[in-house]
């Protein structure tokens, strides 16, 4: 199939599209978190989310079978006998959508839900933690928590052990695809307020561990009111400045006992205003230092701007770059669109997606629209390091490089997926009573990854999953054992 002139400018529009949903919602001033939605209402908004996603959604099916998603929606249904908070609402809808398995597709919390609570502060649990193999360790918490110490197991939470806790959890975190590497990182980024919402949130709590005698020790740790998140007013300001911030989304290291080895650290792909200049001044740099090893961390990169990544492979992938395979839709209009608080990307969906199938619009890549590769092409060896943080825009760039350079990559498996993401063109549909929030991707982006999609991450070339001990500690792993294969290299 090909494409005219203007469905190709738009089929490089979508790659550059971000992951940004900045709620314009009107608030209710009159809002109280205790205010109960009679079961008509809460019936009527689960009906409307079904009908959104069976009408919009790019995946909806693609790792759940539809027999399965409709016996859940019913088991919902069922749920919804008596009148309910916004929050207890949220709970059974979120269970559903995270059982999409589409890490972007998330319900949050009403407009109104969030500037209440950013006006009278909200007490969450001050405990961070990590995530191992169904066990939580404690990570940060206060000064003033007794014998409690970092890497200790938790045992319970005010009599919840410690694995009901964290399977808990689970049910309220969407995945990417068949792995768990996203849910658990989202556990361990945002324990205090996940906890708060599933268990409530209290002045304090009462946390059990294992001491360093195999004893179980209890710590009482009291709450701290904090915002939810940045104001809807304040949000557009703050991702207008992230456009900007390059220092703070890059690092570069050297190392003193490794010459000729640059690492490049980046922490999101957020700094769209300065990416061109940054690449070329960076690689030229390499180019005029005679760099032989260039390593690129990712790791807890959750994404950003595609084309960010994609620049940056010209300055690794020989000849041209090929951002992506196919960009698929199952709609070009949208019935719901009155309910639509951010609209995400109308001109792509409305003028450009070609009908290729029943309920499919696609723009297909078959003509293998590229990239040209720059002059500073950089032709030695390149290191990814990667784990369950690197999602979304950062895993489809290391799926892309996999296929399309050379490079060995160490480390954990990304949170997003290889085969490709619904992290495009995000439209942001707000519930008609209970005000809740649906982030819904319109766009599945396939990567130009030769694998079989099997519902996971990118796999390292060599696996590499700190200890507890590594992770408390800051003891570095994964870069310790490629600054050894550079090494062993010479």
């Amino acid at each position: 199939m090909q494409l005219t002139k203007p469905q190709k400018f738009f089929f490089l529009f979508v790659l550059m599209m971000c992951f940004s949903a900045i709620v314009k919602a009107q608030t209710d001033t009159t809002y109280r978190p205790e205010y109960l939605y009679q079961p008509k209402q809460l019936h009527d908004d689960l009906a409307f989310l079904k009908s959104v996603l069976e009408e919009a959604h790019p995946s909806l099916y693609r790792y759940t079978s539809k027999d399965s998603l409709d016996a859940r929606f019913a088991a919902a249904d069922q749920q919804l006998n008596q009148p309910l908070t916004d929050i207890e609402f949220w709970k059974i809808v979120e269970s559903v959508v995270a059982a999409i398995r589409s890490g972007h597709t998330v319900v949050y919390p009403s407009a109104n839900y969030v500037e209440w609570w950013n006006k009278h502060g909200l007490s969450r649990i001050p405990l961070s933690v990590y995530v191992l193999n169904g066990h939580l360790y404690a990570a940060w918490f206060p000064e003033d928590c007794g014998k409690l110490f970092r890497g200790a197991r938790i045992t319970a939470i005010d009599d919840n052990p410690g694995t009901v806790v964290f399977a808990s959890l689970k049910p309220f975190v969407s995945s990417e695809g068949y792995s768990d590497q996203f849910v658990n990182y989202n556990i361990e980024t945002s324990f205090p307020d996940l906890y708060g919402r599933v268990f409530g949130f209290k002045r304090e709590y009462d946390v059990a561990f294992i001491d360093s005698s195999g004893k179980i020790q209890h710590a009482t740790v009291r709450s701290y009111k904090t915002n939810y998140h940045a104001p809807t007013n304040q949000s557009k300001l703050i991702h207008e400045q992230k456009k900007s911030e390059v220092a703070k989304a890059v690092d570069i290291n050297y190392f003193k006992d490794v010459p000729g080895t640059v690492e490049l650290r980046i922490k999101t792909f957020s700094y769209l205003k300065d990416y061109k200049t940054f690449d070329v001044a960076f690689f030229k740099r390499l180019q005029d230092e005679k760099i032989k090893n260039l390593i690129i961390d990712l790791r807890g990169d959750g994404g950003g701007y595609l084309g960010i990544g994609i620049d940056m492979m010209r300055y690794m992938v020989r000849n041209a770059v090929v951002p992506a395979n196919m960009i698929t839709a199952v709609t070009n209009e949208y019935s719901f669109g009155k309910y639509i608080v951010y609209p995400g990307s109308d001109t792509l969906r409305k003028n450009v997606l070609i009908k290729t199938g029943k309920r499919e619009y696609a723009a297909v890549n078959d003509y293998q629209f590229h990239y040209i590769s720059s002059g500073y092409l950089f032709t030695k060896n390149v290191y990814l390091l990667v784990d369950k943080g690197t999602f979304s825009d950062a895993a489809i760039f290391a799926a892309n490089l996999r296929a399309q350079g050379n490079v060995t990559i160490l480390g954990d498996e990304t949170g997003g997926g290889e085969a490709g993401t619904d992290g495009s063109g995000f439209s942001m549909v707000k519930f008609p009573n209970t005000g809740l929030l649906l982030r819904l991707p319109q766009f599945w982006m396939q990567t130009t990854t030769r694998n079989e999609n099997t519902g996971h991450g990118v796999i390292p070339d060599i696996t590499i999953i700190p200890s507890i001990e590594d992770r408390v500690t800051g003891r570095d792993v994964v870069l310790d054992k490629t600054l050894h294969l550079i090494i062993d290299k010479k």
